[in-house]
């Protein structure tokens, strides 16, 4: 009975706060991880894809521009030739 209280004992007082220091270490190690993605991962997405947005950025100004043309040949250039006539 005595060997069995001891044994009690130490689950408690030793092995339960080692398992707590374990799982408090697993949740500094996630913390850790997230904070890793977080301040390196996302920051090198962002100016990775960042030729990606400009890229997009110029073809929108280069179809606002054709747009323009476009407007340009099908509005005004027809209202010169009549006026012309």
């Amino acid at each position: 009975m005595q060997a069995l209280s001891t044994y009690v004992l130490l689950l408690l007082f030793l092995i339960v706060p080692l398992l707590s220091l374990w799982f408090l270490h697993q949740l500094f190690v996630w913390l850790r991880l997230r904070l890793l993605i977080w301040l390196y991962v996302l920051p090198l997405v962002f100016w990775l894809l960042l030729p990606l947005r400009l890229w997009l950025w110029l073809l929108l100004r280069l179809l606002i521009w054709l747009r323009l043309r476009l407007s340009l040949w099908l509005y005004v250039l027809p209202l010169v030739f009549l006026l012309l006539l």
